[in-house]
C-alpha cells in the first residue's frame, strides 16, 4: 500500500485481517446478535446505498455549503455503522471511542431484528434531525423512502419484525441526535452570524494590500468563517493534524510566494483540455454538486457494486469515510481562518494583471488550506485502507457535466482533486500540499484511535 502510514498498517492490519475470516471469535464486550437476527453479512447493502445517494441529491438541492455537508454525510454514515453493529458480531461499536459518544439505546438480545429495518429507521431519524429546516421536498424524499424500504422488508421479513425493527432504530437514531446536539455546530453558526473579518490594523498590518484576505465577491456572504470551533468526531483534537504554511508572504518577484502565484496565472492562461476538464469533474461546488465530501461519498457507493461488498464490510466503509469527512473541514476551516491569507486573484489582480479572472469562480473563504486536498487525501487514505489499491472509473460527474475520469488507485484521484484547485486558480500550490499532508494526518490520527474489529492476542 504504497504511501500509506506504516505505523498504522501495524497497528490496525491485523484487525483488517479478521474482517475477511468467517469465522471471526466473539469477544467479551463486543456487539453480540441475537442467534435468530440474521447477520448483518447476509443482507442486501443496495438500501443503504438507496439512503446515501438520496441524501447527495437532497444536499445539492438543498445548495448545503461544504463544510455543513461533511457534517451530514458525516453523521449519516456513523449511523449507518452504528445501527448495523447488532447484526455484526465481530465488530466493535463506536460508543465511548468518538469524541463525546455515550451509551446508546441497546437491543433486546431476545427479540428478532431485522438490521436493515432498524437503519432505516436510525437513518430516517438522524435526517430529520439534522435537516429538519430543509425544504418539505426533502423531507417528504426522505420519509417516501422510509415507507418504501419497510414496505419492501415487510414482504421479506413480516410485519412485526420490521416494526420493532424501526422502533428501535429510531430509539437508537434519537439517542445519535443527542450526541450530535452537543458538538459546538449550533453556537458556531450563530457566532457566524455577527463574524467580520479582521482589518489590517487588527493584525498589525502596515498597509492592507498585505496578505490578509478579502472578499471577491462582497455581494456574497463568507462561508462558515466559525466552523473550526465545531466537534472533531474521530480526530482527539483538530490542533493534532495542522500544518503551518511555510511560505512567507512577498511581492518579491525573487520569492516563493511570488513564484507561486505566477504559477497559478500562467498555468490558468495555458489551460489544456483535460485540464479544464479535470477542474470541472472535481469542481463540485455546493448547490452544483454534492460537494467535495459527497464526492466521496458517490465513490463509496460505486465501491459497493465495484467490489461486490457486504453489507457490514460497506458498513465499515461508510463509517470510517464518515468521520475523515466530517473532521477534514472542521480542521481545515479552522486554519483558513486564523491564518486568513488572500486568494491567488487577488494577489494576481493587485501585482500581476488587473484583469486576469480565474477559471473556476473563487470560493468566499480564506485560501490557505486546500480543503479539496484535506478531504480528498483523507478519504483515499481510508478507502485504500480498506480495500488496497482499486482501479475504478468514477462516474460522480456522468449526470451533471457529462464527464467520467477512470483511476489506477484512490491516491491517484485525490492527487487530481488536489492539482484541479490549481487548474482551477483559486490555489497556490503550498495550500495543496500541505492540505494533502493534513489530510494524510486526519487519516493517520483516526486508524489510531477508532478500532472497528478486535485485535488479536499473541502477535
Amino acid at each position: 500500500m504504497t504511501g500509506f502510514p506504516k505505523k498504522v498498517m501495524r497497528t490496525v492490519l491485523p484487525a483488517l485481517i479478521l474482517l475477511l475470516l468467517s469465522a471471526a471469535p466473539l469477544q467479551a464486550g463486543w456487539a453480540a446478535a441475537q442467534v435468530d437476527s440474521p447477520l448483518t453479512s447476509d443482507l442486501d447493502p443496495a438500501p443503504i446505498v438507496e439512503w446515501m445517494e438520496l441524501l447527495r441529491q437532497r444536499i445539492w438541492q438543498e445548495a448545503t455549503s461544504a463544510p455543513a455537508a461533511a457534517r451530514i454525510y458525516g453523521y449519516t454514515s456513523i449511523t449507518v455503522y452504528e445501527s448495523l453493529i447488532p447484526g455484526m458480531p465481530a465488530f466493535r461499536s463506536l460508543v465511548f471511542q468518538l469524541n463525546g459518544l455515550g451509551d446508546l439505546p441497546y437491543w433486546d438480545d431476545e427479540e428478532l431484528y431485522d438490521w436493515l429495518s432498524v437503519s432505516n429507521g436510525a437513518i430516517h431519524t438522524v435526517l430529520h434531525g439534522l435537516m429538519f429546516d430543509a425544504s418539505s421536498e426533502t423531507l417528504d424524499a426522505f420519509d417516501a423512502l422510509r415507507a418504501e424500504q419497510a414496505a419492501a422488508r415487510t414482504t421479506e421479513v413480516g410485519e412485526e419484525v420490521v416494526a420493532r425493527s424501526l422502533e428501535f432504530g429510531e430509539e437508537l437514531g434519537a439517542g445519535l441526535l443527542d450526541w450530535i446536539a452537543n458538538d459546538n455546530y449550533k453556537q458556531a453558526q450563530q457566532a457566524a452570524a455577527e463574524y467580520k473579518l479582521p482589518t489590517a490594523e487588527e493584525w498589525g498590518l502596515s498597509e492592507p494590500e498585505d496578505w490578509l484576505y478579502v472578499q471577491t465577491n462582497l455581494e456574497m456572504p463568507l462561508v462558515e468563517p466559525t466552523y473550526g470551533t465545531v466537534r472533531t468526531i474521530g480526530v482527539e483534537n483538530r490542533y493534532d493534524c495542522i500544518v503551518p504554511n511555510n511560505m512567507d508572504f512577498s511581492i518579491d518577484p525573487e520569492s516563493a510566494f511570488y513564484q507561486q502565484a505566477m504559477e497559478v496565472f500562467e498555468v490558468g492562461n495555458n489551460l489544456t483540455e483535460e485540464q479544464q476538464e479535470i477542474a470541472q469533474f472535481w469542481i463540485d461546488t455546493p448547490g452544483e454538486s454534492t460537494t467535495p465530501a459527497g464526492h466521496w461519498i458517490s465513490i463509496a457507493n460505486q465501491m459497493v457494486d465495484h467490489l461486490d461488498l457486504t453489507l457490514d464490510r460497506a458498513a465499515m466503509m461508510y463509517g470510517m469515510l464518515g468521520m475523515v469527512l466530517h473532521d477534514s473541514f472542521v480542521v481545515g476551516f479552522g486554519i483558513k481562518y486564523e491564518l486568513p491569507l488572500l486568494r491567488p486573484v487577488t494577489y494576481i489582480n493587485r501585482h500581476v494583471s488587473r484583469r486576469w479572472q480565474s477559471f473556476l469562480v473563487t470560493p468566499q473563504f480564506p485560501e490557505y488550506p486546500s480543503n479539496h486536498s484535506i478531504v480528498s487525501a483523507a478519504a483515499a487514505d481510508i478507502l485504500t485502507f480498506l480495500f488496497d489499491i482499486v482501479p475504478f472509473t468514477d462516474m460522480t460527474a456522468s449526470e451533471s457535466l457529462g464527464i467520467v475520469r477512470s483511476f489506477y488507485s484512490f491516491e491517484q484521484a485525490a492527487d487530481e482533486a488536489a492539482i484541479s484547485r490549481l487548474y482551477g486558480g483559486i490555489h497556490y500550490r503550498t495550500a495543496i500540499e500541505n492540505g494533502r499532508r493534513i489530510g494524510h494526518c486526519i487519516a493517520e490520527s483516526t486508524l489510531d484511535r477508532i478500532v472497528m474489529l478486535p485485535i488479536a492476542q499473541g502477535e
